[in-house]
């Protein structure tokens, strides 16, 4: 067993902000063009809204940024924004990893699924995930009604500002899952 280590609080990073900042530039790059040449107003008009959607999301995301913990791991379970735990003793696996390998940026997928009799309350969606503002799902899948606990972001680090890439990341949260089994 080894020693009891210090939670450590993550924070989501700036590059969400930045990634809809450039596509909000492309579709909106690709909307004006369709009003100017009369392509299609329609399509104009639905790009328009989603460059507006994407630059709005950047910019609530932006302002957020550092301020809040968005996760904090420890080595009896993961407590994420909002209050929601998961101790590790409900904690069956967990799988890692980025859902989108052709998109350009870091997006981290963590996955905790849990035992059968953990207890498990949907998440409910409000105007923080209209706008990207938060990240966890908690849910009955529909594949099988597994229970998982879903947390995507598309990028995280230290609230204490200490170096840690993905890889650092997800090697402490699977060992101190290992070492909470090992107990």
């Amino acid at each position: 067993m080894n020693q009891t280590r210090p939670p450590i609080a993550y924070t989501d990073s700036k590059s969400f902000g930045y990634w809809a900042i450039v596509l909000g530039a492309a579709v909106g790059v690709i909307g004006i063009f369709s009003f100017v040449k009369q392509i299609s107003m329609g399509l104009g008009a639905v790009m328009a809204f989603c460059a507006v959607y994407m630059f709005a999301a950047a910019f609530f995301h932006l302002t957020m940024n550092g301020k809040r913990t968005v996760i904090t791991v420890s080595d009896d379970g993961v407590a994420y924004e909002g209050g929601l735990t998961v101790p590790f003793s409900d904690v069956d696996k967990i799988w890692a990893g980025n859902p989108f390998p052709t998109i350009p940026g870091d997006i981290l997928n963590i996955v905790l699924h849990l035992k059968p009799d953990a207890p498990v309350k949907q998440a409910g969606r409000g105007w923080k995930a209209i706008f990207f503002l938060t990240y966890v799902g908690g849910n009955i899948s529909m594949i099988g009604k597994k229970k998982m606990i879903s947390f995507m972001t598309p990028g995280l680090r230290p609230v204490s500002g200490q170096k840690m890439d993905q890889d650092d990341i997800l090697e402490d949260l699977f060992e101190r899952f290992d070492d909470f089994q090992n107990r």
